[in-house]
């Protein structure tokens, strides 16, 4: 399955990788959410994937995989949580990860990706009314402060 396509490094175990942890000039191997792949060519013609990647936190960055798979069914797709190996390099100030290997891998849920909140919709909008309600009886910066806080401990 995924150890067949995408040998691990022998010195690392992947992780999950947070964006604004990353080095320059570090080796890399993890997951990430692939937001979006786009195939471009090379000044020279030769194609390459450009792919937009999201951490758990929300923070993106760009990787660059040069000489990728012919097989469509080995390429990246946008939507999905994808396992790479890779360099972070620095390229006309910005900081990017040129990939070694990508590839799918469904055994970690994209929703852990995905920005949310814990509470239901229907709840948010409850506690929303509620401290709407409660900014209109506190004033001053005290008694709003309590109020904020009074909601926090319910």
């Amino acid at each position: 399955m995924l150890n067949q396509t995408l040998p691990q490094n022998q010195e690392m175990a992947p992780v999950a990788l947070v964006i604004g942890e990353l080095n320059v000039n570090s080796a890399i191997f993890g997951w990430l959410f692939a937001v979006e792949v786009t195939s471009r060519k090379t000044n020279s013609g030769k194609l390459f994937l450009d792919l937009r990647l999201r951490d758990q936190r929300g923070s993106e960055i760009i990787a660059r995989y040069f000489n990728p798979p012919r097989l469509e069914s080995h390429l990246p797709q946008e939507g999905r949580v994808v396992l790479l190996e890779g360099v972070v390099e620095e390229y006309r100030g910005q900081v990017q990860i040129k990939l070694m290997r990508v590839q799918n891998d469904d055994s970690i849920p994209a929703d852990r990706f995905t920005l949310g909140t814990r509470c239901s919709i229907a709840q948010l909008e409850v506690d929303f009314q509620h401290l709407i309600d409660n900014l209109h009886h506190h004033s001053g910066p005290l008694n709003l402060y309590n109020g904020l806080l009074s909601l926090r401990h319910s």
